[in-house]
């Protein structure tokens, strides 16, 4: 569906926070797992998620419908080796974490926007992994918005194409010049999420 906020262009949000409480329940057979196409493959693909924890039952969600696709998903509250108090040692895991990871996913909710450690996980991932690796996954809340963010838009997110399949789109530009003027057109193909989240080498 098409959203827009007062004075911005208008942009894809393939997923509500609705959407997401449904999935965590394991008798909803939610409409992401049937867009996602449920693909069996690649159960050594593990997938860190970058999310705030105001958000734990949309995590919960996403890692509900992942893992009935046979895929790892690293959610820290989860992780009994770290200690419930945030310190240094939380960073130097999370960084471990990250590093080790096949995919970065963020849930970009607006919670997300507002949280100190989001915008940290992601500037690691950018640091560590190439553009291909990261994903957004914007999030539309109650009201059906999802507000934008201007480094976000950066990497790549899912959103729906006119065949209402789920796909990563590539926001990786390049500059072309004709006539004196500088053109902007995606250097990469749009792919299907269940392409995308074949593991990367």
């Amino acid at each position: 569906m098409l959203h827009q906020k007062q004075g911005e262009a208008l942009y894809m949000v393939f997923i509500t926070e609705h959407d997401l409480r449904l999935a965590k329940t394991e008798h909803h057979k939610s409409f992401f797992v049937k867009k996602i196409y449920a693909h069996r493959r690649d159960p050594d693909t593990n997938i860190f998620l970058s999310h705030s924890h105001h958000d734990k039952d949309l995590a919960l969600g996403i890692k509900y419908v992942l893992e009935k696709l046979d895929y790892t998903i690293y959610i820290d509250w989860l992780d009994s080796n770290l200690s419930p108090v945030t310190d240094i040692t939380t960073a130097k895991a999370l960084k471990q974490k990250v590093n080790e990871s096949d995919l970065v996913l963020l849930l970009a909710t607006n919670n997300a926007l507002k949280s100190r450690w989001v915008p940290w996980e992601i500037g690691l991932a950018d640091g560590l992994k190439s553009p291909d690796r990261i994903a957004i996954i914007p999030v539309a809340d109650s009201t059906g918005v999802h507000t934008k963010n201007e480094y976000l838009q950066l990497y790549q997110s899912f959103e729906y194409n006119s065949k209402e399949e789920l796909i990563v789109k590539s926001s990786i530009q390049t500059a072309k010049k004709s006539d004196g003027i500088i053109l902007e057109s995606s250097s990469k193909a749009d792919i299907l999420v269940k392409d995308f989240l074949k593991k990367r080498h």
